[in-house]
């Protein structure tokens, strides 16, 4: 795939539902409950990004695998979503943690080589 941002609306109703291996009515009732967002390009056809089509796919497993109903989809959906929020979140605190550590290690340094600096003078 190209560069595209993965957000980015590019598929055709027609071809989300071949990529995600769903029918054109199973991808209609995803929409009609609101698993999946429609953008509309300018060209007034519904459009599906990347992550549509990945989240499609998600929701195709679900129900054929687990044979969830779509209320049950939806619980499903919503919580993965906020999990991934949740996992997001966490790795922003770890990478905050981690500047943290480093930037107080190199102050921690910086004191040591002055001290002892200044040790030499007396």
């Amino acid at each position: 795939m190209n560069d595209l941002p993965l957000d980015e609306p590019r598929y055709t109703r027609t071809l989300a539902a071949q990529l995600a291996d769903i029918s054109l009515e199973f991808l209609e009732r995803c929409e009609n409950e609101r698993l999946v967002e429609i953008s509309i390009k300018s060209s007034d056809q519904p459009c599906y990004s990347v992550r549509d089509i990945r989240r499609l796919t998600i929701i195709r497993h679900l129900h054929e695998d687990l044979e969830l109903d779509f209320p049950a989809l939806e619980i499903v959906m919503n919580m993965r979503r906020q999990l991934l929020d949740l996992q997001q979140q966490l790795e922003t605190v770890e990478r905050r943690a981690i500047e943290r550590e480093e930037r107080l290690r190199r102050e921690m340094i910086n004191l040591c080589r002055r001290s002892a600096h200044e040790a030499d003078w007396t």
